[in-house]
């Protein structure tokens, strides 16, 4: 695979059931090793990993009374979280499947996680409840940080170098943002978003990512909305979400209509297909490696 320099952020759109779970690569960890791809299939009740062309993929945790979606990684601690949607709550494991635990309960369909892992912030949208809230995760404590005009919020993303938060609301058909503490929310992006949902922030080269359900098409932006542009991926059926990797130039997406994970450089180009035998449902996609 060619790995260019250049790295944008990406989103999908698509004429299907498109379900897009927004994932953050963590601009302050430029030296963690991503090496693995972890990928959630609720249908087979497990979250995988396998190498970054697809071999030697293997189940890491079994989730046999749950739906896992939304998946982070906090590398520095070497900790697996994800949303549990059946269950209502936000759990976390070693990255080699030990030490299950809940994090955060009392949620009402839960949807969207992005994390801080150097200041130990991890962030969620509580779709039920009609708020964007954060956990200091040292101390337990909670926060609620939006709850004010959101329609049918989906999809988070963080920009730690410029301390914003992104997300797609689907109601008003727009990405927004804001300050990471909730302050000064202000509209991004408000066309090519009749059904957006998912979202992947490159800080590094300052560009949004995103997918709209309705057009089967990846979409980048500029941070500030500016500057709209389609990807050259075709072929998209149900695409359910992305990760990047600024420092290789890459794009993975899942497409679970076609039960597929494929990646690309971040301009479309060289389109490939990783993993297709075995996977039921996949949804969820996160970089990462096999330890700390």
């Amino acid at each position: 695979m060619r790995k260019p320099t250049v790295v944008s952020i990406w989103w999908i759109v698509g004429m299907g059931s498109l379900v897009l779970v927004a994932l953050t690569l963590d601009a302050q960890e430029p030296s963690i090793p991503r090496d693995k791809l972890y990928w959630a299939d609720p249908l087979a009740d497990a979250i995988y990993r396998a190498d970054l062309d697809g071999a030697n993929a293997e189940p890491v945790i079994r989730v046999p009374d749950g739906n896992p979606v939304n998946l982070a990684i906090d590398h520095q601690q070497g900790k697996l979280y994800w949303v549990d949607s059946l269950q209502d709550v936000i759990r976390r494991a070693n990255l080699d499947g030990s030490q299950q635990e809940d994090v955060v309960t009392d949620l009402f369909a839960p949807y969207g996680l992005a994390l801080d892992a150097a200041k130990g912030m991890l962030y969620w949208i509580d779709r039920g409840n009609g708020r964007i809230q954060r956990m200091d995760l040292a101390t337990g404590d909670v926060r609620n940080l939006l709850s004010m005009g959101l329609q049918r919020p989906r999809g988070l993303a963080l920009d730690l170098e410029r301390g914003k938060m992104y997300w797609i609301d689907q109601g008003q058909h727009k990405i927004r943002r804001a300050n990471l503490d909730g302050s000064y929310d202000e509209d991004v992006v408000t066309t090519h978003l009749q059904r957006g949902e998912g979202l992947v922030v490159d800080s590094r080269n300052g560009h949004v990512y995103w997918a709209d359900r309705v057009r089967d098409r990846i979409h980048r932006a500029d941070l500030d909305g500016g500057n709209v542009r389609t990807l050259p991926i075709t072929g998209l059926d149900v695409s359910s979400d992305l990760a990047l990797d600024p420092a290789a130039g890459m794009l993975y997406w899942v497409d679970n209509g076609t039960d597929e994970i494929r990646c690309a450089q971040v301009n479309g180009q060289d389109e490939e297909l990783l993993l297709a035998d075995g996977l039921t449902a996949p949804l969820s996609l996160a970089l990462g490696s096999s330890s700390r």
